[in-house]
């Protein structure tokens, strides 16, 4: 249920029930990412690191508010694999220290492009978001077709949900070799 208040300015604002706001966000499908250590080799970690989900979490509990920031102080180590959660990567990068600068130079990459295909003829394209993720790691759910199909199927779920007939999703894959990868 949706009420209406009123600012200090006058100004109206629409505010959603905090039980509402949580079935919302239940009825959402989403992705949760492979977090990936960016070690001398990349492996999988076996878990989220321990300060994004506290991050997460802060976030969670501020919904609230309408802008919401998150702690002071924060390293690459955190607020890396944490962007890529909040943007649904299915990859999440985690440095190995604060310092690390390079990382995956020559390494072979896949790299995956969604697109959002707004015209029958396939001439209007926006990017809707672009990820790379070690090919040493391609298996299991990060296999390209694995990840080609999580993609399409869960930005093709939102488009039936918000009833955008004629809008389809396209996911570009490419392997790449690049002299440093940018965070």
């Amino acid at each position: 249920m949706l009420k209406k208040r009123q600012d200090k300015l006058g100004f109206r604002h629409e505010q959603r029930d905090a039980e509402e706001k949580c079935n919302h966000a239940q009825t959402r499908e989403t992705v949760w990412p492979t977090f990936i250590i960016l070690s001398d080799t990349p492996k999988k970690r076996s878990s989220a690191p321990e300060d994004v989900l506290k991050v997460l979490q802060h976030i969670l509990d501020n919904l609230q508010d309408v802008c919401i920031s998150v702690p002071t102080g924060l390293t690459s180590q955190t607020l890396v694999p944490l962007a890529a959660v909040l943007l649904e990567y299915l990859v999440a990068y985690v440095p190995t220290s604060p310092e690390q600068t390079s990382f995956l130079s020559n390494e072979a990459l896949d790299v995956y492009e969604c697109l959002l295909i707004v015209d029958e003829l396939g001439n209007s394209k926006q990017p809707l978001l672009k990820f790379s993720s070690p090919a040493c790691l391609a298996i299991d759910e990060l296999a390209p077709e694995k990840v080609i199909e999580t993609l399409a199927s869960l930005f093709t779920n939102r488009l039936r949900q918000e009833k955008c007939d004629g809008w389809t999703i396209r996911v570009d894959h490419s392997v790449q070799c690049l002299d440093r990868v940018a965070l």
